[in-house]
């Protein structure tokens, strides 16, 4: 098996621990957002600060989320560059 092969499969790891993490972040979204329909029956100042903190985990999730699809995609592209490396110079 080629170095490049290697570094192929430490790739295609790396993109299935962005899709794992992702997951769980979607998983923690669906639950704070349970939480957060939840919230709308308090009152008073705890509700107000306890809403001001969901919303701001849930912006921070969103920037998350997207910052890992970016992440991911970046390298999907990279593997297949190497990919096209490894043919050209094994001749696979």
């Amino acid at each position: 098996m080629s170095r490049i092969s290697l570094e192929l499969e430490d790739l295609r790891r790396a993109v299935q621990q962005c899709e794992y993490l992702k997951q769980k972040l979607q998983l923690q979204e669906q639950q704070m957002r349970s939480l957060y329909r939840r919230l709308h029956d308090w009152k008073g100042a705890s509700a107000v600060k306890l809403e001001s903190k969901m919303e701001a985990f849930l912006r921070e999730a969103a920037k998350k989320a997207y910052e890992i699809d970016i992440h991911k995609e970046q390298l999907q592209r990279y593997i297949q560059q190497m990919e096209r490396v490894d043919l050209s110079y094994y001749g696979h």
